[in-house]
């Protein structure tokens, strides 16, 4: 199935790598190893961990640590103007590379979809982060956080749309 229109204009709006995760190894710790360690890396690791997730097939995990990543990311480049062109091009080319061939599998279940961008909130607001600590950024933290909400949202008013649109595509027309 291809990203719908609909569903790639909200991706489009919601937005605006350094893989170097000290200890586990991303592609070959287990997953409790190199989840206990995401806190304190930096946010591209998030993005590579779901890479792994979606390549062994758990599509659903990897959705949501991909809006891990993407929260931490946008925390840490509205944190850090100064310096972080090389960031901002690393997450342009993370989201292109991982986001978007992943969510145009999520969209055929947009239900799922909106449970992972939840999981992904709660995840970090339960989760300290190490890398760019959200006390010292409140209000980065909370703009980051309110991209994801905004597309969670976003999805759910406009579910019925989204799925008549599908609907629609898979008729031929």
């Amino acid at each position: 199935m291809r990203i719908t229109p609909l569903i790639l204009t909200l991706l489009l709006a919601a937005a605006p790598a350094f893989a170097g995760l000290s200890g586990p190894d991303l592609r070959t710790a287990p997953r409790a190893d190199v989840e206990a360690a995401l806190p304190d890396a930096h946010p591209s690791a998030y993005f590579h961990y779901a890479e792994r997730l979606y390549a062994e097939d758990d599509r659903e995990e990897a959705i949501t640590w991909m809006y891990v990543g993407r929260i931490r990311y946008l925390l840490h480049l509205h944190s850090n103007p100064v310096g972080a062109d090389e960031d901002t091009e690393e997450f342009r080319k993370l989201t292109a590379a991982v986001l978007y061939p992943a969510m145009e599998w999520a969209s055929d279940d947009i239900d799922m979809l909106i449970g992972r961008l939840e999981a992904a909130l709660a995840w970090d607001a339960e989760h300290p982060n190490g890398f760019t600590p959200r006390d010292s950024f409140k209000a980065q933290w909370e703009h980051a956080r309110a991209d994801v909400q905004r597309l969670r949202d976003e999805l759910h008013a406009r579910r019925d749309d989204i799925r008549a649109a599908q609907e629609a595509e898979r008729d031929g027309g």
